[in-house]
């Protein structure tokens, strides 16, 4: 259910401050971004702590983040990491959306639409990168959409894909992470404790695979795990509370 956030007095941020200060004040993740030691060193807004700026930029409404993200690029990495979508939540300001993949009436064309927990369309996404595909598989992971693999027509040619795809549901953009190890499509995908799972499903000339490999977001990397004991393209993956599939 949409939370909405009442109007806050002026004393919110201190209100909640102390709540916060394991979350902002913590251990910092070493982010893949060209910050410079003096743009680091800059205050997210002049006069005011950076624990307490983040919590102010947490109230702005999600359809403005992107916006926000333009300003400077200290605040595109606020809006960007890990911690910001934390301090949303601890501010009761989460806004959960629902993306949704359609396809025009010929199946050559799709697009994402985007529409709010009250069932309001609000817009469609930028266009996907790369060719219209099928059998692909779409995780979120820290908030961010990835669009997995797949297989394409090309050249009147079914080809498997290993392309993987970011959407930012922050930024409003998308972006290309590392390819898997093996190209695949109809696998079997779940996000479990942070990491991302891909299991068998089909080749490049329609084999079926036994490969699984797993993707760190943290380091950008897939790494391929152990197989399944037989080659099994009709395979299915179910997330669990704990740390097993």
């Amino acid at each position: 259910m949409l939370r909405l956030a009442k109007s806050p007095s002026l004393a919110f941020p201190l209100m909640i401050s102390q709540k916060m200060e394991a979350v902002v004040s913590g251990k910092k993740r070493i982010v893949n971004l060209d910050l410079s030691s003096r743009l680091l060193s800059e205050p997210l807004i002049p006069g005011l702590s950076d624990d307490v700026a983040k919590l102010c930029l947490a109230l702005v409404p999600r359809s403005s983040l992107p916006s926000m993200g333009r300003i400077c690029k200290k605040w595109r990495y606020v809006v960007q990491s890990k911690e910001f979508i934390t301090v949303r939540r601890l501010a009761g300001m989460p806004e959960e959306w629902l993306y949704v993949l359609t396809m025009d009436a010929g199946g050559k064309e799709s697009h994402w639409e985007v529409i709010d927990c009250l069932g309001h369309k609000l817009s469609s996404l930028p266009p996907m990168p790369g060719p219209v595909k099928t059998g692909f598989k779409v995780v979120v992971v820290d908030g961010k959409l990835l669009v997995i693999a797949g297989c394409a027509m090309i050249s009147g040619s079914h080809v498997a894909s290993s392309d993987v795809y970011q959407f930012d549901t922050c930024l409003n953009s998308w972006s290309r992470l590392a390819d898997l190890k093996e190209a695949r499509y109809d696998f079997a995908c779940a996000e479990v404790n942070g990491l991302v799972y891909v299991v068998g499903g089909h080749g490049g000339d329609g084999e079926s695979l036994s490969s699984s490999e797993v993707y760190d977001p943290e380091t950008g990397v897939w790494t391929f795990i152990q197989s399944l004991r037989r080659r099994d393209g009709d395979v299915s993956l179910a997330a669990s509370t704990g740390s097993s599939m």
